[in-house]
């Protein structure tokens, strides 16, 4: 796939806009779903990513953000059955990021009796 100056344009304006909360931002909420997602005992895929993230991220950020988790080993993926019954990428958050990622998701966003979603 080529990626033309007017694409590179427009994904480089899409990441200046994500990162205006702060750089780790759009990348600890994806880390974050996926967790509460594995919590709940789901399996996590990038369609049900970007449906989880409606409203709070765009597909096209999810889909910048996730090269940069598997660099940055918090998550991994492996081809893998979806709950639809498809094959698919699932992706996870690894072994030894899930502490890390586990204690951000309940500092910021479980309740004692609620969970809060990112």
């Amino acid at each position: 796939m080529h990626i033309n100056s007017t694409q590179k344009d427009r994904t480089k304006e899409i990441l200046e806009k994500s990162l205006r909360f702060g750089p780790l931002d759009i990348y600890l909420k994806v880390a974050v779903q996926i967790y509460a997602l594995e919590d709940k005992g789901e399996k996590v895929w990038y369609d049900k990513l970007v449906e989880q993230l409606d409203g709070v991220m765009t597909a096209t950020e999810i889909m910048l953000v996730i090269p940069e988790l598997v660099d940055f080993e918090i998550i991994r993926q492996e081809f893998g059955e979806t709950s639809k019954g498809r094959a698919g990428k699932l992706i996870f958050i690894t072994d030894y990021q899930k502490d890390t990622i586990k204690r951000v998701y309940e500092r910021h966003y479980k309740t004692p009796n609620k969970k809060k979603e990112p």
